[in-house]
Parts: structure tokens; C-alpha cells; sequence
């Protein structure tokens, strides 16, 4: 491992910038992720209150989200759904 001086040179080294901002906010997403793709968190579900919401997902959303893994994670962040006939305007 190559050391600098006092002041941080490094003889025929190059130069090194870090957005202190973007670090954080990965270290922070990596945090994040670590949680949501740990299976042994336990995760408190918070009650919603007021009328639900209707969206409507493309036939690629819609199939990701009939996989029971993928639905498990969802699931864990504290939505629900319930599937709805499909509407064509064909």
C-alpha cells in the first residue's frame, strides 16, 4: 500500500474527488437494501387510514408481481392488493 506525505501526496498518483453527498446517499441505499432483503426483519405494519387507491399496471408489472417472492417483498413494505378483472379498450 502506497502512503503520501504529511500533506496527502502521493508521487506519480493520480487525483481524487468523492461528492461527500453521493456517498452518503449510497451508504445509506446500502443500508436500505440490506433491510428490505434481509427476510429475518421483522417489520412492524403501519394501519392506513382512508379510501384505497386503484392503479393500473402494465401486463409486465402485473405478471412481476404474481411472483410469490416478488409479491412477499412488496408485501413487507406494507402494500396490499387484490387482483381486479383486466379491462380491455381494444
Amino acid at each position: 500500500m502506497r502512503t503520501g506525505d504529511k500533506d496527502g501526496y502521493y508521487p506519480g498518483g493520480g487525483f481524487l474527488v468523492i461528492d461527500q453527498h453521493a456517498a452518503a446517499e449510497r451508504v445509506e441505499l446500502e443500508k436500505l437494501q440490506k433491510q428490505v432483503l434481509s427476510m429475518s426483519l421483522g417489520i412492524d405494519l403501519v394501519p392506513v387510514f382512508g379510501p384505497s387507491t386503484s392503479l393500473t399496471l402494465a401486463k409486465e408489472e402485473a405478471r412481476w408481481l404474481s411472483r410469490r417472492v416478488v409479491r412477499d417483498y412488496v408485501e413487507r413494505w406494507g402494500f396490499r392488493w387484490r387482483d381486479e378483472p383486466a379491462l380491455n379498450f381494444e
